[in-house]
């Protein structure tokens, strides 16, 4: 399921692969010049052309997801905004590097400058005003995008907190419960100590009832065996 974490991610993925194209693709232009042997362009050119197809497919996924995301309401018109402005930027260059590749199949070389790297047909038609202009727009449209990382970010710092507080709340917990466990455990070694207490007193009891009850025994008799009459009434 598409989420915009998911979109930043592949966003981020979309534009490392568009400047490794482009790189690549001045890369050739300065081989050309320099006189490299056409097999070895013609190879990198085929390496271009199978790493553009790759990106356009990596880039139309992109489109879905984000009309996914559109259409769940997952995004805030900030994030909307923003990746509608990258995914313009996105296809533009797709689009230059496209033009690039398909049109130049030979030794000459690719485009007329070896500056190809974050140029652009559209930009290469601006005056330096409109160039100021569009650089402005882009710092805007970075920094929106900085802003909604804070955002997160600060989300994710109270959420945090949150547990932090929470697992504090535990710990007191915990901590009541053991001092309540001490308490009870005191209590209870108390009680046994008690037990024990009464229990030898009770033996000693018993004893000396045994002793005593052997002792009136003991004189019965030696008053039957011998005559003493101490119980009998003549």
């Amino acid at each position: 399921m598409a989420t915009p974490e998911g979109l930043t991610s592949t966003f981020s993925d979309i534009e490392s692969k568009i400047d490794a194209l482009l790189s690549s693709i001045n890369k050739r232009n300065t081989d050309i010049e320099n006189g490299t042997p056409r097999q070895q362009t013609i190879r990198i050119h085929n390496e271009n052309k199978k790493n553009l197809q790759a990106l356009e497919k990596t880039f139309q996924k992109a489109q879905m997801d984000y009309r996914a995301c559109v259409l769940a309401s997952e995004l805030t018109p900030l994030q909307a905004r923003n990746f509608s402005g990258q995914m313009e930027q996105f296809e533009q260059q797709i689009n230059e590097a496209k033009q690039i590749i398909t049109k130049h199949d030979g030794n000459e070389p690719i485009v007329g400058t070896s500056e190809v790297h974050g140029e652009t047909e559209h930009t290469r038609q601006m005056t330096d005003q409109e160039m100021i202009e569009n650089a402005d727009r882009q710092i805007d449209r970075q920094n929106d995008l900085l802003d909604v990382h804070h955002t997160k970010m600060q989300r994710n710092i109270q959420k945090g907190q949150a547990i932090s507080d929470t697992l504090d709340q535990q710990d007191k917990q915990i901590d009541r419960v053991n001092e309540k466990a001490v308490k009870e455990t005191d209590r209870t070694n108390a009680t046994t100590a008690k037990m024990k207490r009464i229990s030898t007193k009770s033996a000693l009891v018993l004893y000396i009832v045994l002793v005593v009850l052997i002792l009136v025994f003991i004189i019965q008799m030696a008053t039957k065996n011998f005559g003493l009459g101490f119980w009998d009434k003549k």
